[in-house]
C-alpha cells in the first residue's frame, strides 16, 4: 500500500515557544545537522492497540502538544524522511501539524497504513520494509509514539556513542534496558531496549522471514542479533540538560500511571 503523504495545516493546538525551541536538542545547532548519511529515515510505530493505556498514545497530550505531533517536530530536525506506522486509527493533531517557516526545508513526512495491523512491531517493520526497502548498508532510527520526549538530540547522541564501535556485523544500535523492579541496569550487554534505536537495512529486510517462521517477539529476536548496546550510563550525563525533572529522553508511556508520572514532570 502506498504511503500517504503527511499533509500540513492550520492546528491551534500544537504551539512552539522560544523557550521548548531552544531546549536542548538545539544546542550548538546540533539537532538540525543530518546525523550520518548512512541513517536515511525516521519510522514512528502508532499503530498498536494502547490496551494498558485505553486510549490512543498518540493523541495523548503533553504541554499542550499530542505525543505524535511532537515527535514528528523533533524527529523533523533530523532532516530525513519520516514514515508514521499506523493501523488506520485517527492521529489526530498528526494531521495538523504546522511547521513554523524556519523548518519549511523538512524532508516528507508520510503516513503508512499497516495492512496486517495489530501483528505487533515485528511485522509492521518487516512490512514495511518490504514496501520500502532501505539502501544496503544503510539504517533507520525507530522509536514508538508513547515516547513523547525522544529529541534530535538524543538521536545524534546515541549514533555517535554507537559509531565508533560499528563492525560489518552491526545490525542494531540501542541502549541497555534496566530492570524495572530495581531500576538496576541489566549487566549484559546483550539486553538492549528495542525502542528507540538503530535498526539496519539487513535487520528490518529479515524481520518478515522471521515472521514466517513463527516468530512474534522483536525483543527476542535482537537478543540474538550482533550489535552495539550503549550503556545508560554513557549516555545520561551527554544528556542531563535535555531531561524532564528525573525522565530522559526515552521514557515512555504505556500507562495512565506513566502518563501522571510524565505531566507531573511537566517544565
Amino acid at each position: 500500500m502506498a504511503p500517504v503523504l503527511f499533509c500540513p495545516f492550520s492546528s491551534p493546538v500544537f504551539p512552539r515557544d522560544e523557550n521548548r525551541l531552544s531546549f536542548g536538542s538545539l544546542m550548538d545547532h546540533l539537532a538540525h545537522r543530518p546525523i550520518s548519511p548512512l541513517v536515511e529515515r525516521v519510522i514512528v510505530l502508532a499503530g498498536g492497540k494502547s490496551s494498558r493505556m485505553g486510549t490512543s498514545k498518540a493523541n495523548l497530550v503533553y504541554e499542550g502538544e499530542t505525543f505524535i505531533a511532537r515527535i514528528c517536530w523533533d524527529m523533523g530536525e533530523l532532516r530525513v524522511p519520516l514514515f508514521i506506522l499506523t493501523s488506520g486509527r485517527d492521529l489526530g493533531c498528526a494531521n495538523e501539524l504546522e511547521l513554523p517557516n524556519e523548518q519549511a526545508d523538512f524532508p516528507q513526512r508520510f503516513i503508512e497504513k499497516d495492512p496486517e495491523a495489530y501483528r505487533g512491531p515485528l511485522v509492521a517493520l518487516g512490512s514495511h520494509a518490504v514496501r520500502h526497502p532501505l539502501t544496503p548498508g544503510g539504517w533507520a532510527f525507530v522509536t514508538g509514539c508513547d515516547t513523547p520526549l525522544i529529541d534530535a538530540r538524543f538521536v545524534h547522541t546515541l549514533w555517535s556513542q554507537a559509531a565508533p564501535r560499528l563492525d560489518a556485523a552491526s545490525q542494531a544500535i540501542g541502549f541497555s534496558m534496566t530492570d524495572e523492579a530495581s531500576d538496576v541496569e541489566v549487566v549484559t550487554e546483550q539486553v538492549m531496549a528495542p525502542f528507540p534505536a538503530f535498526y539496519s537495512a539487513s535487520l528490518l529486510a529479515s524481520l518478515i522471514n522471521a515472521s514466517s517462521a513463527g516468530e512474534t517477539s522483536l525483543f527476542r529476536l535482537l537478543k540474538s542479533v550482533p550489535k552495539v548496546v550503549v550503556p545508560q550510563q554513557e549516555l545520561l550525563p551527554t544528556l542531563a540538560d535535555s531531561a524532564v525533572g528525573r525522565l530522559p529522553p526515552w521514557f515512555n508511556v504505556n500507562t495512565p500511571a506513566e502518563h501522571a508520572v510524565l505531566t507531573s514532570n511537566s517544565f
